[in-house]
C-alpha cells in the first residue's frame, strides 16, 4: 500500500475524510467538509471537491478508499433518499472525488464491506474502543461522516480488502 492513505465517506450534506501518512491505527488528520445548507447541491459538490483536492490532500499519489453509494432497498431511509434524488447527488459527489484521485491506488467499497450488517451506532462504538484517548476526544464532536471515514481507514489498514 502506498501512503498517504485517504479514506472518504461522501455525503451531500457533509463529507467525512481521514488521512494516514504512515502505518498505524490512528489517522494523521480527519474531519468533515460541510458546506452551508442554503447552497445548491452542485455548489456543495464543487466546494467539497475543491477543498479536498486543494487543501486536505493535494498529493499526486497515494491510496484512496471511498465508500461508494449503495441503494438500500430494505431501508425506508434508502427509499426516501432515492425518491428525493439523494442517491444521484451522492453518486455525483463520489464520482467527482473519484475523478479527482484517479491516479491513486483506488478502492471503492460499500458500507457492508467495512461494517458488515452492524448498524452505524454499533460500528462507531467498536471504533471508539480502538482509538487513543486523544483521537477519541477530538472526534467526539465530529459528524457521522467523519466517524465512518476513520472506521473505513481502520478496516482497510487491518487488511480486510
Amino acid at each position: 500500500m502506498k501512503y498517504p492513505l485517504l479514506t472518504i465517506d461522501p455525503g451531500s450534506t457533509g463529507t467525512g475524510f481521514a488521512v494516514w501518512n504512515r502505518a498505524g491505527k490512528m489517522p494523521h488528520s480527519f474531519g468533515a467538509l460541510t458546506p452551508p445548507a442554503r447552497w445548491e447541491w452542485h455548489e456543495k459538490l464543487g466546494a467539497i471537491v475543491d477543498t479536498m483536492t486543494q487543501q486536505v490532500m493535494p498529493n499526486l499519489s497515494g491510496t484512496f478508499v471511498i465508500e461508494w453509494p449503495t441503494f438500500m432497498p430494505d431501508s425506508r431511509k434508502g427509499w426516501t433518499a432515492a425518491q428525493r434524488g439523494g442517491l444521484v447527488k451522492l453518486s455525483a459527489i463520489a464520482g467527482a472525488l473519484l475523478a479527482s484521485y484517479w491516479r491513486w491506488d483506488v478502492h471503492m467499497i460499500t458500507p457492508a464491506d467495512w461494517k458488515g450488517q452492524l448498524p452505524k451506532k454499533f460500528a462507531h462504538r467498536e471504533l471508539r474502543k480502538s482509538l487513543t484517548k486523544k483521537v477519541r476526544e477530538e472526534m467526539e464532536q465530529m459528524p457521522d461522516h467523519t466517524w465512518d471515514a476513520v472506521a473505513i481507514g481502520v478496516w482497510f489498514l487491518e487488511g480486510q480488502p
